[in-house]
This record gives structure tokens, sequence and C-alpha cells, in this order.
């Protein structure tokens, strides 16, 4: 999924990368932990970047092991738990 307007990139791992080489500000959505060859590679990009992002989280729990697995903090702008149901602000 990605979606794209003047404020920035709301979209896939993949996607997010893309808008993050472009000085794009992005929000990656998380339901599960990173997988296949490259999700964990674009995971570690997406975390270590400058630029501004935001990742949702479907669940605390999700956030803690993906924090724990690839051990890295975000400010507290960057992050939020939010359930399927529900949709976060622009960045």
């Amino acid at each position: 999924m990605c979606m794209e307007n003047k404020r920035g990139l709301y979209a896939d791992a993949s996607s997010c990368c893309y808008g993050l080489q472009r000085n794009m500000p992005v929000i990656l959505e998380m339901h599960d932990m990173p997988s296949g060859a490259i999700g964990p590679h674009l995971f570690r990009y997406f975390v270590r970047s400058k630029i501004k992002k935001r990742l949702l989280s479907t669940t605390r729990a999700l956030y803690d092991r993906l924090r724990a697995k690839y051990c890295f903090e975000l400010r507290k702008e960057e992050f939020q738990i939010a359930p399927q149901w529900y949709r976060t602000g622009a960045l």
C-alpha cells in the first residue's frame, strides 16, 4: 500500500525506504515482524534514517519485540501504537 500527498508518504517498507532516500517524511505501519530476504534490512534502514518518519505498530508488544530485536530507540513523536481500526494524523 502506498499513498503519497504533499505532506509525505504512507507506505510499505520498500516504498518508505524509497521515500526516505528522496527526503520525504514517511509513515510505516507494522502488523508483524519484518520478514523475507530484505524485510529486516529495509526495517533497519527505516529506523536508522534521520529523515522525518513515524512507525505505527498495531500493538505495544510488537513495538517492544521490534526494539528488542533491532536495538533502536525512536523519539516519542516517531512512533505510535495504533490498532488497525485507528488512523493517525498527518506528519
